[in-house]
């Protein structure tokens, strides 16, 4: 009995070990399923320290208990604010990203009585722009259309992104009447090579503007739109990241591109463009250019870093907080002078919005791996996840400010 204790304890500490992996090392599996799996360890943590306890080994005992603490600090960020400077200690993201600057706000250290009430009304205003934004996996297209509809009207829907789809979905949507909620639609690029299928974006605001395949991920491609919301725009792009059972490598790199929507497009758009000319990822670029070893040709003068545009990316990632390549990406924009990206449920300190699995009867969803990311410019006011019938994910709903 001491023996087994004792291997429960060190392969367990092992394990959740895997969270403090450079970012990209993961890649080689099983690790991307098993740091996926870290919360969860928890459990036989708990009857691992109930035996010891009872079976009067005091060593075994006392290491489970520190490991059940651990485990505990590292989800307190999704119930309290955790400071920046413990994020590295802790292996988990910024809670929130810079705030950005907006014509409401004052640059000088005095104003005068009618500035500040015009400002006071401009921040009014913009409290009260809201995009209620939805996210969803459909299994390869099977997800039940008439409940997707149905919740988008419920809920009011602003914006609806979905993952896993196909000619024959796009159709049920439209035989089921989504136009009548979101009548704009951008269909992402298809591929043979497409994760399960391709992304959309259906919106009930007007699009400005929009891409069908905006960011290479190494799985389906990545649709966009910019809407108006009220006056303010929003760009919002659904993506879906390789899983890792398809390509480990492909799984990893994916999910670190998706932290170059946290820089402001020039810059953007030039590492793109230098990755394909040259086979460097940008990502790569990115650190050359910060250990002093390479540069960015942006072609011309760059955004400020505060006038990055209002941002969502949404979709399903694959990846929790707890994966190394995730919190890259969550920093990355930080690294080329952007403001990074921000994880709307780990920001709300409202508890977890697990998604996956969500085909298993009488059972929870354990895993947290589809989000809604934002830039500065935008806060998230609340979030829950719904149930679809014929969808292993469940739906995630999160409402916006703008800011």
């Amino acid at each position: 009995m001491t023996l087994l204790l004792w291997l429960c304890v060190i392969g367990i500490a092992l394990w959740m070990a895997l969270k403090y992996l450079p970012a990209g090392t993961e890649r080689f599996r099983p690790l991307p399923e098993a740091v996926a799996l870290i919360p969860l360890l928890i459990a036989p943590l708990v009857l691992v320290a109930i035996v010891a306890l009872f079976t009067h080994h005091r060593a075994p005992l006392a290491i489970a208990i520190v490991l059940i603490i651990v485990q505990l600090v590292w989800q307190t960020g999704y119930v309290i604010p955790i400071p920046d400077s413990w994020t590295d200690a802790l292996a988990v993201p910024r809670q929130t990203v810079a705030a950005s600057t907006s014509a409401s706000q004052s640059t000088g250290s005095t104003q005068s009585a009618g500035s500040a009430q015009s400002a006071q009304s401009s921040d009014q205003a913009q409290s009260s722009r809201t995009l209620r934004v939805m996210n969803l996996n459909t299994r390869y297209g099977r997800a039940d259309t008439g409940s997707i509809v149905h919740e988008v009207e419920m809920d009011r829907i602003d914006v609806l992104a979905v993952e896993e789809i196909n000619d024959d979905f796009v159709k049920r949507m439209q035989d089921s009447h989504i136009a009548d909620q979101l009548p704009y639609l951008v269909l992402g690029d298809s591929a043979k090579t497409d994760n399960g299928g391709f992304n959309a974006i259906w919106s009930r605001y007007r699009i400005t503007d929009f891409s069908t395949d905006t960011l290479s991920i190494h799985a389906a491609a990545v649709p966009s739109a910019t809407v108006d919301v009220d006056g303010a725009a929003v760009t919002v792009a659904a993506v879906h990241t390789k899983s890792p059972a398809r390509s480990g490598a492909d799984w990893s790199q994916g999910i670190r591109n998706i932290g170059l929507f946290g820089i402001e497009p020039t810059t953007r758009h030039a590492l793109i463009a230098q990755a394909e000319s040259t086979g460097v990822e940008p990502t790569e670029q990115i650190e050359q250019t910060a250990s002093g070893s390479g540069s960015i040709a942006t072609g011309g003068t760059a955004t400020p870093a505060a006038a990055t545009p209002r941002t969502v990316v949404l979709g399903d990632m694959n990846a929790s907080v707890y994966h190394p390549s995730f919190r890259y990406a969550l920093a990355l924009g930080r690294k080329a002078g952007g403001p990074g990206l921000a994880d709307s449920s780990f920001e709300l300190h409202r508890g977890w919005h697990n998604t996956f699995p969500a085909t298993w009867p009488g059972f929870p969803a354990l895993i947290e791996i589809d989000h809604v990311l934002h830039t500065p410019g935008l806060k998230p006011n609340w979030a829950k996840t719904v149930k679809i019938p014929r969808a292993d994910h469940k739906a995630l709903i999160v409402e916006l400010r703008v800011v």
